[in-house]
């Protein structure tokens, strides 16, 4: 009995996690979801001998308010560099300066979204059809 609410507790947090995510991208339009600016810092990490450098980008919009973004091995890529001008989507996950760099110097370096906003939307498809159809296939 203990296992089942733990089991369902936990699909029940990532279906609500996933769910906000869904909601956010609904909620927040592409008009006023996007920020044009120019990086004027970058900072790089590497942790163990066997993880990914990771890069995280400073970007200053015409506001002067600051965002940053952070992605593995981007710069071989994507090829960010400072006082590139860059356009950019608001994430509003819980970071204010949270974004995600969409094209540098007007060439689309990446889509507007991530892996994230495509796993909440398979993950809630997957519960929902998980609550359907095992139950179905347990009684048989």
């Amino acid at each position: 009995m203990k296992e089942k609410i733990i089991f369902h507790g936990f699909i029940l947090i990532i279906f609500l996690v996933s769910l906000k995510r869904i909601i956010n991208n609904i909620t927040y339009k592409k008009e006023i979801n996007i920020g044009k600016g120019v990086i004027y810092d970058r900072e790089s990490y590497k942790g163990s001998a066997n993880s990914a450098k990771t890069y995280t980008y400073f970007i200053i919009d015409k506001n002067g308010k600051k965002y940053e973004d952070s992605e593995n091995d981007d710069t071989i890529e994507y090829g960010f560099l400072i006082r590139d001008t860059v356009t950019f989507r608001k994430l509003h996950n819980g970071n204010p300066k949270s974004a995600r760099m969409i094209e540098r110097n007007g060439e689309q370096v990446r889509n507007y979204y991530g892996f994230v906003d495509y796993a909440s939307a398979v993950c809630i498809i997957l519960i929902i059809l998980g609550y359907i159809f095992i139950p179905k296939l347990l009684k048989k």
